[in-house]
């Protein structure tokens, strides 16, 4: 993507396959993993972006039906593309998979596209309808979202795009890298899935990421070695083994406070366990509430457990556990 010209996150040579594909009669899938028309709606005078009062999150832009809604706790507000704060002008930034539909019906005005995510598929039938017309052959472009990555048999697909596989080279989460190889081998083998030939575009602006450069070299063996040693260097697991302790609250205080004193005392407790936190999580307000987390880390399981199974009745007896909600999770998934 940095050699390539781009509108809307479709770059030129991804443009061109799709012609081609489709004047050869056959079908193609684009994934993003973004739904909505626009991440962010931004006033190039002040610099403000719309933010959602509740989340530590930016509000995504629908403006089919008029609004600006959050992603995470679902909270709307009416679009006005006036800044609130100056009056000028704002501009919708970024792309997701209704203003990538919305370019595909400009660039190719006489193909059937056909998009598919969460806000498709809270109208009844609505997926069902939409997967019929794809094997049908009825759609010739779909666009979407995780749910069409896996599970799915098209035989007339033979082109994959995946839009944005950026997305998954850097994020918080330690798994991360992991699920964007699941995520590019799920939607990749929608294509070539009978007797005509498959291909599969993915763009990037890291195209030299050393795990990006394995998977695009399908080679699975060397990706899996690379992140694994990425993980015992960093001592993830499988290299450790760790528990989470989470708390949240209307405030931010109180959820702290506890996760405070729950790793002082297991400080007291087990000198053989590496305690990190409190910490917020990459997203620390959400849903009007304030979360937190304890991070307990060890090279063996059971000093883990020993150490919670201490905790916990002392804990419970606490009187700043009965004002915050607070949960344990053993071999997070997420972090």
């Amino acid at each position: 993507m940095n050699h390539h010209a781009s509108h809307h996150d479709l770059s030129t040579p991804l443009i061109s396959a799709i012609e081609r594909h489709l004047s050869e009669d056959c079908q193609v899938i684009l994934f993003l993993n973004r739904r909505g028309f626009a991440p962010v709606l931004l006033c190039t005078k002040c610099g403000v972006v719309e933010e959602c009062d509740r989340c530590d999150a930016r509000l995504t832009l629908h403006p089919s039906i008029g609004h600006l809604r959050c992603h995470h706790c679902g909270r709307t507000r009416p679009l006005s593309w006036a800044c609130g704060i100056c009056g000028s002008e704002r501009i919708a930034v970024g792309a997701g998979t209704q203003r990538v539909t919305d370019e595909l019906r400009v660039l190719f005005p006489k193909a059937r596209i056909a998009r598919l995510d969460r806000d498709i598929a809270s109208r009844k039938g609505s997926i069902e309808a939409v997967l019929a017309e794809v094997e049908h052959g009825d759609t010739q472009i779909l666009v979407g979202t995780q749910m069409l990555v896996k599970g799915h048999d098209f035989p007339r697909v033979t082109l994959v795009g995946v839009l944005s596989a950026d997305q998954g080279l850097f994020g918080t989460n330690f798994r991360s890298s992991e699920r964007l190889a699941q995520i590019l081998l799920q939607v990749a083998g929608r294509a070539g899935r009978r007797d005509r030939p498959g291909e599969v575009l993915i763009q990037s602006y890291y195209p030299e990421h050393p795990l990006l450069a394995r998977l695009a070299a399908q080679d699975y063996d060397a990706f899996g070695k690379l992140a694994l040693e990425e993980r015992k260097v960093a001592a993830w697991p499988p290299f450790s083994h760790l528990i989470v302790w989470r708390a949240e609250a209307g405030r931010r205080e109180p959820a702290y406070n506890l996760l405070e004193r729950i790793a002082t005392a297991a400080r007291r407790i087990a000198s053989n366990i590496t305690i990190l936190g409190p910490a917020s999580p990459s997203m620390e307000k959400r849903g009007g509430r304030y979360r937190a987390q304890l991070l307990f880390q060890s090279a063996h399981r059971s000093p883990l457990h020993d150490l919670i199974r201490e905790l916990l009745p002392l804990v419970r007896v606490w009187p700043e556990a009965r004002r915050v909600r607070w949960s344990i999770d053993v071999d997070p998934s997420e972090l």
